[in-house]
């Protein structure tokens, strides 16, 4: 999946979903978009559910599509490069080296049960995307 290339930016504030991008040559709206979204943990079991939930209302509150995901770190690792980005905890993020290489934004949490540090980092995510 191509990331975006910004075409104009919000003029305070940041990012918005108003963001304009251009990808494959078309202008996109990245309300538009619908983000693939891996979130891991050691086990697959309880954390990252939890964590792909708390994904899934950020995204909602901010306007944007989402499809997301929660699987074991072994299995991320493997398939990571597949998602446009991948949530973590900072412990596991090294494990994601090589999906970094091939182009998937890893955000890596210090508090995986922080609904406003998610926010805060996606929020980097998209005006990162906006820079590019």
């Amino acid at each position: 999946v191509p990331h975006p290339v910004p075409l104009s930016r919000a003029a305070k504030g940041g990012v918005t979903p108003e963001v304009i991008f251009k990808t494959g040559g078309k202008n996109m709206d990245i309300t538009s978009k619908k983000f693939n979204i891996l979130a891991c943990c050691a086990a697959g079991n309880g954390c990252c559910q939890l964590v792909s939930l708390k994904v899934k209302r950020v995204f909602t509150k901010l306007g944007l599509k989402c499809n997301v995901e929660a699987n074991t770190v072994s299995v991320g690792k493997a398939i990571g490069q597949k998602y446009d980005v991948v949530y973590c905890s900072v412990s596991l993020e090294p494990q994601f080296a090589d999906a970094k290489r091939k182009g998937a934004y890893v955000i890596p949490l210090k508090n995986i049960m922080s609904e406003a540090e998610i926010e805060e980092k996606t929020k980097a995510y998209l005006d990162e995307l906006s820079k590019a």
